[in-house]
């Protein structure tokens, strides 16, 4: 699965916490591995997380991309190059640190994306979205998800998106509001001022220790007490759970393992 996460939402709505939080959560509850790349630097949610750099010269995105162009790297090596984040399945390759050109970066993107075959792999549409490059991969998505927060201003930039973009991306997105305040505007009263239907809009709440640990570089760190149940992440739980099974349920197939499955 594949899945594409915008924002084109002025300012910083946590689109790369939620990322984080999703690729570890799914990881450690599905016992499946994830990726993570991103269509600019992953530099930004480097730091909010605890990344395994060792062998980091033999993991350089210069030597994969040499060994892509010698066709030497097989589908099943190409995490061979990836570091790792945490302790869960969760990998990234930060193909735009490499000292190539910008075309050439490009077509090292589009050819790792085909060529990963984890279960789930999360791509952070970084920048414009109406930018070619951008547009060519969210359409070799099969899911998209729009990240924005229960301002006035983000859900305007939602109801812009349904509007104007691509009609064909549009209809397989789905729609996060993410640091959510249920003390604050109702889940209906936001799907209805950003134009959005309802049952394609998710949550994520506000919670302080996301907060936190994202300033200390630790976010990773939070599956595990959100897959026990820990009080002070419990209100992430169940809509976490909600994302996954948008993305990979459906009325006659269920794939997602509920709470009771987790492994703890």
């Amino acid at each position: 699965m594949k899945v594409a996460v915008i924002s084109n939402n002025p300012g910083q709505v946590g689109k790369s916490s939620f990322i984080l939080l999703l690729a570890s959560v799914f990881a450690r509850t599905q016992r499946k591995q994830v990726t993570v790349l991103s269509t600019g630097s992953l530099a930004e949610m480097y730091a909010q997380a605890a990344i395994d750099n060792r062998g980091q010269e033999s993991k350089s995105i210069n030597v994969y991309s040499a060994f892509i162009r010698a066709a030497a790297v097989s589908n099943d090596s190409v995490l061979d190059y990836a570091n790792r984040i945490g302790s869960e399945e969760v990998y990234t390759l930060d193909i735009f640190s490499a000292a190539i050109k910008l075309e050439d970066m490009q077509e090292l993107f589009l050819t790792t994306l085909n060529a990963i075959k984890t279960e789930l792999i999360l791509v952070e549409i970084a920048g414009d979205i109406n930018t070619e490059f951008n547009h060519t991969v969210m359409n070799e998505c099969d899911v998209v998800l729009n990240v924005f927060n229960a301002t006035r201003q983000s859900m305007q930039a939602v109801k812009k998106y349904t509007e104007e973009y691509d009609e064909r991306i549009v209809a397989r997105t789905g729609f996060v509001c993410q640091k959510y305040d249920a003390k604050g505007l109702g889940e209906k009263r936001i799907a209805s001022t950003a134009g959005i239907n309802i049952r394609n809009m998710m949550v994520v709440p506000y919670n302080t220790v996301v907060i936190k640990k994202c300033f200390e570089g630790e976010l990773n760190t939070i599956a595990k007490a959100i897959t026990e149940g820990n009080s002070e992440v419990i209100n992430l739980r169940i809509k976490l759970l909600e994302v996954m099974q948008y993305l990979f349920d459906s009325d006659k197939y269920k794939y997602i393992k509920g709470p009771s499955e987790w492994y703890r």
